[in-house]
């Protein structure tokens, strides 16, 4: 045998024993499909997502957060525990029935929660914010969902804040004063919140040039007409009171209206104004003394006695010689009274009239006669006595002529 075919055998020698399998080795395997209908391995899954209602969020106020889980697989997932971590700037106000807190740690759900394949739940958890955080800062939420064999899901949520104010000013004042008289106007500034109120100032005009200020408050430093308070910060539903006075300088309506505002946020400006109107009276002019009673009486002229009064001549036709039986004339002294037991009244004076009465009339007892000072009723008086004086002499006159013509008779006859 020749050497080449001998070189030949031996390669295609060396050949097979290369393609051969290894002693212990096993053949590859073919792969595997699975028969139609054959049952598919089943498991839970599980999505949490998170929101907060209003974003963003108003300082102060209450915010909710809604935290919702969702089976994304198709099995039960059991168990389910929900943990959210609050921001520091934030606190739990009320929580749902199934949910606690230990610090910013709210936990809902646990051992019973189960949860079906598509099915969700969701739990809102209401919080307030700090009323002293500024405006446009961030608050983090973070939620993270676990069941039993099931791996867990987490989210974080990162909302910013809202300063949100309401300022409100009231003014009082008394509604009518002298005009000697000081106003005083007291102003109230109430921050309704939510927010904190930052750099609260109040500036009122004191009515223009009607009023000079008479007292000026600590709160309202400087000087001039026009008062300008800084009050600084309020909190929600703080309050702050001050008065100040002053001096009328006309009579009539004067009105006084002061302002507040503030440098944080603020929608509602209604309330930003207030005014408050008193009347100035007019000086009043001293009132008339009352008049004396004597005013009404005229000034007191003496008159002549009834015993100075002239006794009246006798008449032409009496005799000298009276009558034995005739009574004594009245002596002068005797016509002077009014009569037995009346008391005289005092001359020139009668009853002293009653200023108030509205029914006195003048010329009543008490006037006087124009030009002779004498009283009407004294003059009255002696009016009556000399017609009574005429009428005895005119008496006595008549029967002592009848007397003298029946001695004549008798002598005539003898």
């Amino acid at each position: 045998m020749s050497m080449p075919r001998i070189a030949a055998m031996i390669a295609l020698a060396a050949l097979s024993g290369c393609a051969a399998p290894a002693a212990g080795s096993s053949a590859a395997q073919p792969l595997r499909r699975v028969p139609a209908g054959a049952p598919v391995p089943r498991s839970a899954g599980l999505q949490i997502t998170a929101s907060v209602t209003p974003d963003p969020m108003i300082v102060g106020a209450e915010s909710v957060y809604a935290v919702t889980v969702l089976n994304t697989g198709d099995q039960d997932a059991e168990n389910v525990t929900i943990t959210d971590v609050l921001d520091p700037g934030t606190a739990v106000t009320r929580l749902p029935g199934d949910c606690s807190s230990a610090g910013q740690t709210v936990t809902c759900g646990g051992p019973g929660l189960t949860i079906g394949p598509g099915d969700s739940a969701t739990y809102r958890i209401p919080v307030t914010t700090d009323p002293g955080l500024s405006d446009g800062t961030n608050l983090r939420n973070r939620a993270r969902v676990s069941a039993s064999g099931v791996p867990a899901d987490s989210t974080q949520l990162t909302s910013q804040t809202r300063t949100l104010t309401d300022v409100e000013i009231t003014e009082t004042a008394p509604a009518v004063v002298r005009p000697d008289a000081t106003i005083t106007y007291t102003l109230t500034v109430t921050n309704r919140g939510p927010s904190q109120a930052a750099d609260v100032t109040v500036q009122d005009e004191t009515g223009g040039g009607r009023t000079t200020i008479a007292g000026r408050p600590a709160e309202c430093p400087g000087g001039g007409l026009t008062l300008t308070c800084p009050l600084g910060t309020l909190a929600p539903d703080e309050s702050r009171e001050f008065a100040f006075t002053v001096t009328p300088d006309a009579v009539g309506v004067i009105e006084n209206c002061a302002t507040v505002a503030t440098a944080s946020r603020e929608e509602n400006t209604a309330n930003n104004r207030s005014c408050a109107a008193t009347v100035v009276e007019p000086a009043r002019s001293p009132s008339p003394a009352p008049p004396s009673p004597a005013a009404h009486l005229s000034t007191f002229t003496p008159e002549p006695t009834p015993a100075e009064l002239p006794t009246p001549a006798p008449s032409a036709t009496a005799t000298a010689t009276a009558s034995p039986t005739a009574s004594p004339e009245p002596t002068p002294g005797e016509e002077a009274g009014p009569g037995p037991g009346l008391a005289p009244e005092e001359p020139g004076r009668g009853p002293e009239p009653d200023p108030d009465d509205e029914r006195a009339v003048p010329g009543q007892a008490g006037d006087t006669l124009p030009m002779t000072g004498v009283s009407v009723w004294l003059f009255g008086l002696g009016v009556a006595v000399l017609l009574a004086v005429g009428l005895l002499v005119r008496y006595f006159s008549r029967r002592e002529r009848a007397g003298g013509q029946g001695r004549s008779g008798s002598h005539g006859a003898v």
